[in-house]
């Protein structure tokens, strides 16, 4: 006769829950932790015994992960490079345009000059995204006094798409990218200086990622 494990064996008159009824205790068990671990958003796993099996069950809550708000995924902070003021453009350098007292990028325009005093120049390692890359420098041949905004914008818009051309390694006719400029401000004008930056810039991405020197865009 096969043996009986004295721990199914209940004597009469013990009201203990028999094998079944301790299964079904478990499962019940089981199944409110479950419960309860889901309601409080938190990992558990539980081993559940039903007809000699034993099954583990892991359940995982929602994550509770807070992600921090930003202005945009891009933006590097203003911490991420110099603050200048006062800025004398060189070839290959990439910047963007903030204002100083938020760090805020201001909206790309063609025209980058900084409008006001709380505008300045952020450079930048060309590796982070930027508004702008300087494609090269021009002589504006204009002796005498300032001549003003519109006039320089004549002289960039007549002087940069050959610049743009060599940096870029594509025409700026035929370029998905698109062309910009630093001007002299009439105090610097005053002081001296003739030339304009000419910049390339993607509207369309609203920064630039890596050089553009030579990509042919």
């Amino acid at each position: 006769m096969r043996a009986t494990s004295p721990f199914s064996r209940q004597p009469r008159g013990d009201h203990r829950p028999g094998r079944g009824a301790r299964t079904e205790h478990r499962r019940r068990r089981c199944v409110a932790a479950l419960v309860a671990a889901v309601l409080a958003g938190t990992a558990i796993a539980a081993s559940c015994t039903s007809g000699g099996q034993t099954v583990a069950t892991t359940t995982t809550g929602p994550s509770t992960t807070t992600v921090p708000e930003t202005t945009t995924t891009t933006e590097p902070p203003m911490d991420s490079g110099r603050k200048l003021f006062v800025y004398n453009p060189e070839a290959g350098q990439c910047f963007d345009v903030r204002i100083a007292t938020s760090g805020a990028s201001v909206a790309l325009n063609s025209n980058a000059t900084p409008r006001n005093d709380d505008q300045l120049i952020l450079l930048l390692d060309c590796a982070i995204p930027h508004q702008y890359e300087v494609a090269g420098i021009v002589e504006v041949p204009r002796p005498g006094a300032y001549p003003g905004d519109e006039e320089l914008v004549t002289q960039a818009q007549r002087l940069c798409p050959a610049v743009f051309a060599t940096h870029v390694g594509q025409s700026y006719e035929r370029s998905a990218l698109e062309m910009g400029w630093l001007l002299p401000t009439a105090e610097e004008w005053g002081r001296g200086k003739r030339t304009v930056a000419c910049l390339v810039t993607d509207p369309a991405a609203g920064r630039l990622t890596g050089s553009v020197k030579g990509s042919g865009r």
